[in-house]
């Protein structure tokens, strides 16, 4: 029983183990199905892909053959030469005229020939050409001169109004000059403050003297009313002795008859007495003289009287002279500095002054040696010719206090005005000296151009040389203009085609390369994969052989990175493509494109294309452009 239920559980574990080995196997077919179609879907898509590289092969032999039949660097070079000359050529031509140019010159010349017919007839019936610019630069001149005149004439009332304003005040400064000439003049015969001071000493002096005086005349008077007692009493005694001489003359005329023969004693008594007498009347004065005096001795008391009035008009004057020397020292400052200006008139002054005390002093000395009665006349007429003089002296140094204080102000007045009209008229002058300057200038600048057009002149021939001269440079200038634009624009074109043609040269290179690989490498793998015919060496190699995924095993890269660096120099290997070139493909040209296609953009869309990811783009090369290209 034992050994029956074991065999019964071998049995029964066999049968599982075939059922699990049939499940496995079912299992393993159904894998081995779908592996056999993933390899045919993959046999498919290899031979699909191989056949696309195929005929990317051909296009790129293509390619190589017609990069091989590009020009070389040499060619390039020559080529750069040859644009060289080329250019060199056309700015040679560019000098040369062309056929518009002698076009254009054959019209002018025609033009011109037509002009110099009618100029020379129209020469036949004018005036001689010198004296025609002579007649115009004498018309210019007289034009401009005119011009200046109208000008002139245009601030002539201005001009006259100001010489008017000008001359008056001129006229006033002048007799404002005068004035103060005449007043400067005045001061100069002023004395000076030391002269005043010494005048006022010498009027103190005078005033004493006039003291004394007047003492001696008050003496004077009372001796001579004194004098006129004695005379009234000499008036009795001449009434007296002529009362005593009638009756001698009654008695000698009694006596002197025949009847009285002889002499008596008596008789020579009475001569001796009468002698006496006669001496004594010759020696009295007469009756004359006596009236005389009289009238002197009631002219001396109203002279006495006025004086003793005029001697107290005098004390109050010297009082009032007092008070103005107080000023004057007030003054003394103001003095000083028109001390020298005074000096001479106070000199003169004081000169008179001591002059007539001088004449005064004589006077009275000649009055004390007369008599008494023309002494006191004299002493008299003295007294009033000082009074006279004193006030007329005083009235005068009022006046000329007066003046002094009024020419001080006028003086500081002219010379404000004067200074303000000076500094006026000296700015007015100033800016009419400026503008007259200018004004020079400005005709000597107009002169000289004149001068220098008048030289640089030329002649109608010459003019009208110059004038066609001057358009024939304008037209080379405007064909040679067109010219180097024109030349200019094909330079620029050829520079950008040669970019154009390195840039894709050097892409279709790299893709020359990058096919090459990958054409070894599709060989490689369909070698291996014909070769591996065993579902066990295709099941082994299937995650080896996975290359149309959307990346590729490091295996893979290093089997196609090994295989590239043999082919190429010793540079850093380019990355592969995964399609082909879609410009190449697209385009189906070979050899370089023609120049008037964008290669710019065809290089441009090629790199892009070429720089598929960071690996790759790390292993970039950058494009070198032709060595004439970097020159320029």
């Amino acid at each position: 029983m034992d050994t029956s239920d074991d065999q019964l559980k071998t049995l029964k574990m066999r049968v599982r183990n075939l059922e699990r080995s049939l499940s496995e196997s079912e299992a393993l077919s159904l894998e081995q199905i779908e592996c056999t179609h993933r390899l045919e879907q993959q046999l498919v898509e290899a031979r699909s892909l191989v056949e696309e590289k195929a005929q990317a092969l051909a296009r790129l032999r293509q390619e190589i053959q017609s990069l091989e039949k590009r020009p070389s660097e040499e060619a390039y070079r020559l080529q750069e030469q040859h644009i060289q000359e080329l250019q060199q050529i056309i700015w040679d031509l560019e000098k040369r005229p062309t056929h518009e140019h002698y076009r254009i010159l054959q019209q002018q010349l025609s033009t011109s020939q037509a002009e110099i017919d009618m100029l020379k007839m129209e020469l036949e019936r004018r005036i001689d050409p010198d004296r025609f610019f002579q007649l115009q630069h004498e018309l210019s001149e007289l034009k401009d001169y005119a011009n200046q005149l109208g000008e002139f004439a245009a601030r002539l009332p201005q001009v006259q109004l100001q010489h008017a304003q000008a001359q008056k005040h001129s006229h006033e400064l002048q007799s404002e000059l005068n004035t103060l000439r005449a007043k400067v003049g005045e001061l100069e015969q002023r004395p000076s403050l030391q002269e005043v001071q010494a005048q006022e000493e010498e009027l103190q002096q005078s005033q004493k003297r006039l003291q004394e005086q007047l003492d001696a005349a008050r003496k004077e008077l009372e001796k001579v009313t004194s004098q006129q007692q004695s005379d009234q009493a000499w008036q009795q005694k001449i009434s007296a002795i002529r009362a005593e001489r009638d009756a001698l003359i009654r008695e000698l005329a009694l006596r002197s008859s025949p009847k009285s023969s002889g002499e008596s004693p008596e008789l020579a008594t009475l001569k001796q007495h009468l002698a006496q007498l006669k001496q004594e009347l010759a020696d009295r004065p007469d009756s004359e003289t006596v009236e005389y005096l009289q009238t002197q001795l009631e002219n001396l008391q109203a002279n006495l009287a006025t004086s003793q009035v005029e001697q107290r008009s005098t004390l109050s004057q010297l009082d009032a002279l007092q008070q103005e020397l107080a000023t004057v020292k007030a003054e003394r400052e103001q003095l000083r500095q028109q001390k020298v200006v005074s000096t001479q008139v106070d000199g003169d002054r004081v000169a008179q002054l001591q002059q007539e005390l001088a004449e005064a002093r004589s006077q009275l000395a000649e009055l004390q040696s007369r008599p008494t009665q023309l002494e006191a006349d004299q002493w008299r007429q003295q007294i009033e010719l000082f009074q006279s003089r004193w006030t007329q002296s005083e009235k005068l140094t009022e006046q000329l206090q007066q003046e002094v204080v009024a020419l001080r102000s006028q003086r500081v007045a002219s010379q404000k005005d004067e200074d303000r009209f000076s500094e006026s008229l000296l700015q007015d002058l100033r800016t009419e000296m400026t503008e007259l300057q200018d004004q020079l200038k400005q005709l000597q600048v107009e002169r000289e151009r004149l001068a220098s057009e008048l030289q640089d002149r030329p002649q109608p021939t010459a003019l009208q040389e110059a004038q066609r001269r001057q358009e024939l440079a304008e037209a080379h200038h405007l064909v040679s203009k067109r010219q180097i634009e024109k030349l200019q624009r094909q330079v620029e074109e050829l520079k950008a085609e040669c970019v154009q043609a390195h840039a894709y040269a050097q892409t279709q290179e790299k893709e020359v390369v990058l096919l090459e690989s990958a054409k070894q490498d599709l060989e490689s793998r369909l070698a291996s994969l014909a070769l591996s015919g065993q579902f066990s060496s295709v099941k082994a190699e299937l995650p080896a052989t996975n290359w149309l995924g959307t990346e590729r095993t490091p295996v893979a890269n290093s089997v196609v990175a090994a295989r590239i660096q043999p082919s190429e120099p010793n540079t850093v290997p380019y990355p592969e493509p995964v399609n082909p070139p879609a410009a190449t493909a697209a385009s189906g040209l070979s050899g370089i494109p023609p120049l008037t296609l964008n290669g710019e953009e065809q290089a441009s869309t090629l790199l892009r294309h070429h720089h598929g990811g960071p690996s790759r783009s790390s292993r970039r090369k950058t494009i070198e452009l032709p060595a004439f290209v970097q020159r320029r």
